[in-house]
């Protein structure tokens, strides 16, 4: 029987500001990294779909918003999808 193995693991948020811990695989953290970061990572993929991933999201969607209205960019080096 095959199994995935998960890592409970903490990565930095820039936009947050704090560590978060997730449940990930070893794929997933090389995506992480290639992508160029957490923040990078849940803004532009489509596997943040539910669970701990969509939570973090969308407190990253908030943060993002309160920022605009405050006329703080806080996403110098992060393309957002269309």
């Amino acid at each position: 029987t095959f199994y995935i193995q998960y890592f409970k693991k903490r990565l930095y948020s820039e936009i947050l500001d704090e560590m978060i811990q997730f449940h990930l695989t070893t794929s997933t953290l090389r995506t992480v990294d290639k992508v160029g970061g957490l923040d990078n990572y849940l803004l532009t993929t489509k596997h943040a779909e539910e669970g701990e991933g969509w939570e973090v999201k969308q407190r990253l969607f908030q943060k993002i918003k309160q920022n605009e209205q405050l006329g703080k960019d806080i996403l110098p080096n992060i393309i957002l999808p269309k």
